[in-house]
């Protein structure tokens, strides 16, 4: 008996897949696009500067962003169904919206202020802090983004002729829109931001917007009227309305909108999460791993969408995607770990090239989420094809699609990145996102539908669900050790790495691996426990048994300077052998912030360095981040040290600025000194000059101090007056120190030793810096240009810059109070620890020439001043 062949319902016959939408809409709805991203950006830069760069403050700029846009388009599509002229309309927001983003800047100073004029430090780690946030944030983001998220129905609504062909209307509309957001986010992150700043990116999207929005209005004078607003209802629209689905399978849409939106921010958090650990946590990496994701969306919505469309049932295509989606976020899980193999063999092909390796480094979140952003990106305009019933409701129904897409979105976001990956994991967590796609896909399986024959449709369904559940055990679990190699920043340390593990022999194991909130942090030691390293994703930030002693030096040299420190602050624990080394000396209280809370488990790997800081009573530990501590409270400080890295490092950038330290400055008390760290490796002459420059603006007394022997961190010691270094107390403080030993690994032996490290100060080093520009939180551009050499020796040209800075100091010695009975011998010590060094010979032969002025029978003076041709024999 031959089947009988199904009468296809209307909402599924084939369409043409060219959208209605005039080519103008079509430029001016991508020109939005790109400019919602583009503040997007600026804005979550804004929320960063003012509460800090918590991973909980760039959760709120995004949640209050997505929550604008649903309820926007919530409310936009119920009014675009009561207007005749809804491009008009769009056209009037989009004008509102620019001219309100002009005013967010000084918005969000003000809402700065607000938030930190009543609190105090240890509400910093509270939940009514991050609530007061998103307050704040939802009452200056609010307004723009409820109008941006009005934009959608009333632009489907526009141009949308019947509710038959809507999938295809929103399908092109919604790939534009996206295509849009990757142009714009490209143009951000690699342009905007980095040459107008966020205020003069701001600006001029705010004028763009107000452009775009008069051309809409101009342009929709010719356009016809949309569908009869419901006002106007009469037979004829009711007998053009297309079949109505079950009220059940209309429900059901709308939940898999939701999970679908759940889905994709919760796979971008996770995702993110990974990549970062490939490709850093610069602003281009970021970008590229943005508009990869993005463009996946589009491509979904402007090509597979409309071709499923034309297929047939939507409802069985819906769950298709679902379950393919589900599939394909299980089948990167396997890839994670060959990741870091994947850039060294990119790296090996390009080499330094930063543009070329970066443009060939984004084939590797496209291979990653390309599969999964794709039937993404196709779901919202099937489900919208599916729920629409009425067209004089259309907007309406787009409208309360996007909506729950967006709350969708909001959930995802928070979910994975605060419940879901702290509590069991990344791996795990991808694994609970695409079983609740492959849910989803399951539950539209089963879904009668009419013409079609439901009986085998259980069974499916749980042939679908067995393969998923067979796919999860068979998953295998990632490398951490591999994973935390960090081959975008040690490439030259990993080769031999990944050879010992190529060939099972690890040449180190892996002690403490944890995914925290912020970062994952991981520390490492030598198979022969040789040296013992901390990393926070994947970048070596600290290490002990190498031989570095920045950290060490970075908690004795302020201490030692001040005369009397009673109270300390130390802005990032790291290794905690900054901390160890600042309470080797008679302070009262040493406050300490740390920003991620594995950091201070990490830290206990080091106590054998620090002696145990943390167990210290005179130690508070804050959970904060340190632009937020400072701007709270009025407690003053003798010292304040840094202790962060990178300038180029998203979010630890705006620790560089000289925002930053002005907020150091003010809490110095009189006299206080302050002590940050600066790197000098990877960076050029000039961008070291504008780093040294912009603390130099701050601080009224800055020198800069290094070990000589491996110069590839600096100490920068900065004061509000000068700092005359007393000698005699300084002797007596080195003789009388609490644990010599301490002082012998950081390479302070004697005082000679110890002004040995000063390169240069005072006015030497504002002549050596010059004028020039500033790394500022409205234009940091340290953190746009530093990333440029990411992939460079780490050791060239550390000695020549360190050179340059010591000759440019032309006094021999630092600042001193020094009695005139005891300079001769003072500076004949000093001389002698110079001679040792090929770039201080100059200050050796100023001081041994002094010496015998002093002293004039000094024979080892005469000696070393014969030997190098600087004085005459006699």
């Amino acid at each position: 008996m031959a089947r009988r062949r199904r009468r296809p319902l209307e909402r599924d016959r084939p369409h043409s897949e060219t959208t209605a939408a005039p080519a103008w809409v079509i430029l001016c709805f991508f020109s939005t696009g790109a400019t919602a991203l583009v503040y997007e950006t600026s804005w979550a830069r804004l929320l960063e500067l003012h509460f800090g760069s918590t991973q909980y403050a760039v959760s709120t700029v995004l949640s209050v962003f997505m929550l604008g846009l649903g309820l926007g388009s919530g409310l936009g599509g119920r009014i675009a169904d009561r207007v005749s002229r809804p491009l008009r309309l769009f056209g009037a927001l989009e004008i509102a919206i620019g001219i309100y983003c002009l005013a967010t800047p000084a918005l969000f100073d003000w809402m700065g202020g607000v938030a930190t004029s009543r609190l105090r430090p240890s509400d910093l780690a509270h939940a009514a802090f991050q609530l007061e946030h998103f307050l704040l944030a939802a009452a200056v983001l609010l307004p723009p983004t409820l109008m941006a998220g009005a934009t959608l129905p009333l632009v489907v609504r526009g141009v949308a002729t019947s509710g038959a062909r809507l999938g295809f209307d929103f399908s092109r509309l919604y790939a534009v829109n996206t295509f849009g957001g990757v142009v714009g986010c490209a143009v951000a992150g690699f342009a905007a931001l980095r040459w107008l700043g966020i205020t003069g990116t701001l600006t001029a999207t705010g004028v763009l917007d107000v452009v775009i929005g008069a051309g809409v209005i101009l342009l929709a004078r010719a356009a016809p009227a949309a569908v009869r607003p419901v006002a106007e209802r009469d037979r004829r629209a009711k007998a053009a309305r297309t079949p109505a689905i079950p009220g059940r399978l209309r429900t059901l849409v709308l939940v898999v909108a939701t999970g679908s939106g759940f889905a994709a921010l919760a796979c971008e958090v996770l995702w993110f999460r990974v990549l970062t650990l490939v490709l850093g946590s610069s602003v281009y990496a970021f970008t590229v791993m943005l508009c990869t994701f993005l463009t996946g969306l589009a491509l979904g919505s402007e090509l597979l969408a409309p071709r499923l469309l034309r297929r047939g049932s939507a409802v069985r295509s819906l769950a298709a995607l679902q379950m393919v989606l589900a599939f394909s976020i299980l089948a990167a899980i396997p890839l994670f770990s060959r990741l870091p193999d994947v850039f060294l063999s990119l790296f090996a092909a390009v080499g330094t090239d930063f543009w070329a390796l970066t443009l060939l480094q984004s084939s590797i979140p496209f291979a990653l989420m390309f599969v999964p952003t794709v039937c993404l990106g196709a779901s919202l305009p099937i489900a919208a094809h599916l729920r629409v019933s009425r067209p004089e409701t259309l907007g309406r129904e787009v409208g309360d699609l996007y909506l729950a897409n967006t709350l969708g979105s909001i959930g995802g976001a928070l979910v994975a990145g605060f419940v879901l990956q702290p509590a069991i994991g990344i791996q795990a967590s991808i694994v609970v996102v695409a079983a609740l796609s492959a849910s989803l896909g399951c539950a539209l399986l089963v879904q009668p539908e009419q013409g079609r024959s439901t009986k085998r449709s259980p069974w499916r369904a749980a042939l679908v669900a067995l393969a998923f559940a067979v796919c999860v055990v068979l998953v295998p679990g990632w490398d951490a050790r591999r994973m935390t190699l960090g081959p975008y920043v040690n490439q030259a340390a990993i080769n031999p790495f990944l050879r010992s593990y190529r060939q099972g022999e690890a040449t180190d194991e892996l002690l403490y691996y944890r995914e925290g909130v912020h970062a994952v942090i991981s520390v490492r030691r030598a198979s022969d426990g040789s040296w013992i390293a901390y990393q926070a994703n994947g970048k070596w930030e600290g290490s002990v048994g190498d031989n570095a002693p920045s950290w060490s030096l970075l908690g004795h040299v302020p201490m030692l300077l001040h005369p009397k420190p009673s109270r300390a602050l130390l802005v990032g624990l790291g290794t905690g052998v900054s901390l160890g080394a600042m309470l080797d000396y008679p302070v009262e209280q040493v406050d300490v912030v740390e920003i991620e809370p594995a950091v201070v488990e990490a830290a206990s790997y080091f106590s054998e360095a620090h002696d145990d800081a943390l167990s210290d009573p005179r130690v508070r530990l804050f959970q904060a981040d340190g632009r937020s501590f400072l701007a709270v409270g009025e407690a003053s400080y003798d010292v304040i040290v840094s202790g962060v890295s990178d300038p180029w490092i998203s979010g630890a950038s705006s620790l560089f600025t000289r925002e930053y330290f002005a907020r150091v400055a003010d809490r110095l008390a009189d006299g206080g000194v302050a002590a940050i760290w600066m790197q000098n490796y990877r960076i050029t002459p000039d961008e070291l000059k504008i780093a040294l420059r912009t603390v130099t603006d701050v601080f009224e007394d800055v020198s800069v101090w290094a070990p000589h022997d491996e110069p590839t961190d600096l100490v920068l010691i900065c004061s509000k007056r000068p700092i005359a270094i007393d000698a005699e107390r300084l002797f007596d403080r080195l003789a009388s120190h609490s644990d010599p030993a301490s002082l012998k690994r950081a390479g302070i032996e004697t005082i000679f030793h110890f002004l040995n490290l000063r390169l240069v100060g005072g006015a030497d080093l504002l002549r050596f810096v010059g004028d020039g520009p500033l790394h500022t939180d409205d234009r940091p551009v340290l953190e746009f240009s530093l990333p440029r050499h990411l992939y460079t020796d780490p050791h060239a040209g550390v000695e020549e810059r360190a050179a340059s800075l010591v000759g440019a100091a032309r006094g021999a010695v630092p600042p001193l109070v020094l009695p005139e009975p005891l300079r001769a011998g003072f500076y004949y010590g000093l001389a002698s620890v110079y001679s040792h060094y090929a770039y201080r010979e100059p200050h050796a032969v100023a001081l041994f020439r002094r010496v015998l002025e002093l002293d004039p029978g000094n024979a080892p003076a005469r000696a070393y001043l014969e030997a190098k041709g600087a004085v005459e024999s006699r």
